[in-house]
């Protein structure tokens, strides 16, 4: 589900602008092995940056902006929006960060404490693995045999 909730975050960002990596942001793709532990716990270290075990709400906006809002993604988003105003430009991207990370806190955060624990990063590896294994079943289409079309004798159905 983690993933998930910063792949949507991602997505809401391309949705502003075209998808190109820069080297000023982290490369998401490049970091997760698969492991929920292992990708949990990397997670977390980039998150906590205190070293306290608490990912809280200034800290995941840190990793959010730090991991999706790179000096060349801002530029895009300010170009789409057609922001000039340079506060304008920062109070904009400030309230897409703060948004995205009380998004992702909200989903991740299971016992309701405003900030996130060790066990709750990787939880939500283990979630969005399990997750993308049921996708990956009820997304399996046959694409071989085209569907067949259903005759229809009543005319007004058409219209």
């Amino acid at each position: 589900m983690r993933v998930s909730a910063l792949v949507l975050v991602a997505l809401c960002a391309a949705c502003l602008c075209a998808a190109e990596e820069t080297a000023d942001t982290l490369d998401m793709k490049d970091l997760y092995t698969g492991h929920p532990e292992e990708d949990g716990k990397a997670e977390m270290a980039r998150m906590d940056t205190n070293g306290d075990g608490k990912a809280t709400i200034h800290e995941v906006q840190a990793f959010m902006r730090k991991s999706y809002y790179g000096e060349g993604e801002v530029e895009k988003i300010h170009a789409a929006t057609g922001k000039t105003n340079p506060v304008e430009k920062k109070n904009h991207i400030d309230d897409l960060v703060k948004k995205d990370a009380t998004e992702l806190i909200q989903f991740m955060d299971t016992d309701k404490s405003g900030d996130l624990s060790l066990q709750e990063v990787i939880d939500s590896f283990k979630d969005d693995e399990h997750s993308m294994e049921e996708s990956e079943e009820t997304t399996n289409v046959d694409v071989d045999e085209p569907d067949e079309l259903e005759e229809v004798d009543d005319p007004d159905v058409l219209t």
